[in-house]
């Protein structure tokens, strides 16, 4: 076939179009269904084919907000059709750049049926298949793909000099946001598909390579989003948090990275984290394994201990780790953390310690000048005495900035103990945790380590704990390697360690040790000038609590207090007036107020316990009907009988089971 006898015939069949307004473009073997089909609803939608207006001019104002609305469109296009522009110029050539809604965007080249833009005057094109017919670019839109019209196939004769080719620009998520479309003369020749074909080809790569751009300048403002949610991220992260990538080279950091290693000036660039590792740390071969690690380990040259998280970051293209975030904690602080997250934090200083009398006076002055040694200390004295108040006072005054680690040896099972004290390794036994655990000793590294009932621990591990305190290192249950620990140890006890010695239930040599330092604390029946100073001081306590004025003591109450021998002493008193405060009415607590036990010492001189013939019962005796008593009037409950007579729970039901009482709830 000769160049143009398809075009000719369409050209023919055109006219007879718009002649006969029953003729059916489908028919038309020149024609594309989907440009036919276009005609069709043109026609039946009324439109005029000789219609010259395809245009809709804009106000000032309204172009520049549209204008403005598609800025980022704007700026990524306009280089390229900047590019271009001279070899528009000279073939005669126009190139649109339109909004979905036909709004002009950009222009280049000789204007056709669309007058030139210019900063102040914009116009919009009637894209509407309804108001303009078939043209390229409403057809581009509705196919949502690349089209071309050559003359006649637009549906207005307007367009029958044309060639008219656009393509359509996308979005990520594929919603279109533009149309690129190029138009040229007519040939005088016809319509020759090499003609036709280079113009499209050239205006689909046009529109390409503008998707791609808007796509890189989005993954870009992605990219920078998400590093600036990074270091926002980074930034409240309380320990030191770097990002590396595959091959150890620092991405990103937070302040105190930087302050952890040093680095003065405004950037890591250039700076690899291998380079401030200790050569014969593990750390270099675990980096290399890209796994979920935590270790703790001397990494750094100055041989400080950190606790250190290794995170793989996942590329989820190809599921591989292309980068990992680092935290660094030092031992110090995390184990102050976890004391205080265990409840464990000393509260109390020797300022907190009440009492005027001599024996109180003098116990907070030896506790004072033993502050300042680093000798082990053993705190003894009778239940409810103040041991552990002494504990805190003396660390906040010693160690202040390191954690304060309590552990109570007789309220912990024997099974448990070793691993609470010394932590284990994973899988290490039958219910081990699969990461391991801190033993309470490392925890209190640079810190102190309070061993209340220091007495009830067992015999086994009392050889162990020796030989941490003359080696000053700890080992996990189920570990194989040793971690230097230095820490201020305090130990408390109510029990007399010389018969326990006797008795081969507790080791001499580790008394010794523990004992370099000692201060005995007296009994309550010892400071009875103490004992109403410290009784206001509990009802003012308990009354703030509950926010009520605090109570007077009358002159009989008093009498009670003081004659009476407080076998729970201070914890007992305070227990007392939490009763005494609860049961009073008239801003008075009267005798009657108090718990029974104390009913008794109401006499001029302090009360005796006598048993049978009038002869002083036993020590022994006389605790065994005290927690009778308490159990009587508690109806038997352990807990509040405990609370009552100021001991341990678990001390309560030893005694219980020792005089052999039965009846106890829980």
């Amino acid at each position: 076939m000769r160049v143009g006898t398809r075009y000719e015939g369409l050209v023919k069949f055109k006219k007879q179009f718009l002649l006969n307004n029953y003729l059916d473009p489908l028919s038309c073997p020149f024609l594309d269904k989907e440009i036919a089909a276009s005609w069709l609803r043109s026609r039946n939608a009324g439109v005029d084919p000789y219609c010259k207006a395809v245009v809709q001019n804009l106000p000032s104002l309204e172009y520049i907000r549209q204008r403005d609305k598609k800025r980022f469109l704007i700026d990524v296009a306009r280089p390229l059709l900047d590019s271009f522009s001279e070899l528009i110029i000279k073939a005669g050539f126009t190139l649109l750049l339109n909004d979905a809604s036909g709004f002009v965007l950009a222009q280049k080249g000789q204007p056709t049926v669309v007058p030139k833009i210019d900063e102040d005057t914009g116009y919009k094109i009637k894209c509407d298949e309804s108001m303009a017919g078939t043209m390229a670019y409403n057809l581009c839109i509705q196919l949502k793909k690349p089209v071309q019209l050559s003359g006649a196939e637009h549906y207005c004769v307007t367009f029958h000099n044309l060639i008219a080719s656009s393509a359509p620009v996308f979005d990520d998520s594929g919603n279109m946001l533009a149309v690129l479309t190029l138009s040229q003369p007519l040939p005088s020749y016809g319509v020759r598909e090499e003609d036709k074909a280079s113009s499209l080809s050239l205006v689909i790569s046009m529109a390409t390579i503008i998707e791609n751009k808007l796509k890189l300048k989005n993954n870009c403002t992605r990219l920078k989003t998400a590093i600036n949610g990074l270091k926002t991220t980074l930034s409240l992260i309380d320990k030191s948090a770097i990002i590396i990538n595959n091959n150890g080279e620092i991405v990103l950091y937070n302040k105190n990275a930087k302050q952890l290693l040093e680095i003065n000036d405004t950037g890591f660039e250039n700076y690899n984290i291998l380079d401030f590792i200790d050569k014969e740390s593990r750390f270099h071969d675990l980096l290399k394994r890209w796994e979920k690690i935590d270790i703790t380990d001397n990494i750094f040259k100055n041989k400080d201990t950190y606790n250190i998280k290794i995170r793989p970051i996942t590329n989820y293209i190809n599921e591989k780790a292309g980068m990992s975030i680092l935290t660094f904690e030092h031992t110090n602080k995390a184990n102050t953390l976890k004391g205080e997250k265990l409840g464990s934090s000393a509260f109390y200083k020797f300022e907190n310690i009440i009492g005027e009398s001599k024996p109180i006076k003098s116990a907070v002055a030896q506790g004072q000048r033993f502050a300042l040694s680093t000798e082990n200390l053993l705190l003894t004295g009778d239940t409810g005495t103040g041991k552990e108040l002494f504990a805190h006072a003396i660390h906040n005054m010693n160690r202040p900035k390191g954690p304060f680690i309590s552990v109570n040896c007789a309220a912990m099972p024997k099974e448990l103990i070793e691993s609470e004290l010394f932590g284990y390794e994973k899988g290490s036994f039958t219910g081990a945790g699969s990461n391991g655990r801190v033993g309470k000793i490392e925890m209190a590294d640079n810190g102190t380590l309070y061993l209340d009932e220091i007495g009830d621990m067992p015999l086994e591990l009392q050889a162990v704990l020796l030989r941490v305190l003359q080696d000053k290192q700890v080992m996990r249950v189920g570990g194989n390697t040793y971690k230097k620990v230095d820490f201020r140890l305090i130990t408390s006890t109510n029990k007399d360690l010389s018969r326990a010695i006797q008795e081969n239930r507790f080791r001499p040599d580790l008394f010794f040790r523990i004992s370099v330092l000692s201060i005995r604390l007296p009994s309550l029946k010892e400071r009875r000038e103490d004992i109403s100073l410290l009784a206001k001081f509990f009802i003012g306590k308990y009354s703030e609590k509950k926010c009520i004025l605090p109570p007077e003591l009358s002159w009989e109450t008093v009498k009670i207090l003081d004659h009476y021998d407080w076998p729970g002493n201070i914890r007992q008193l305070e227990n007392a007036m939490i009763y005494a405060v609860d049961l009073t009415r008239d801003n008075i607590i009267e005798p009657d107020n108090l718990p029974e036990l104390l009913h008794h010492a109401g006499n001029d001189v302090p009360v005796k316990i006598t048993g049978p013939n009038d002869k002083e019962f036993n020590i022994k005796k006389q605790e065994a009907e005290l927690i009778k008593n308490a159990m009587l009037q508690t109806d038997n409950h352990v807990l509040l009988a405990a609370d009552l007579l100021g001991m341990h729970r678990s001390t309560l039901y030893r005694k219980l089971r020792e005089i052999g009482y039965t009846g106890a709830k829980q």
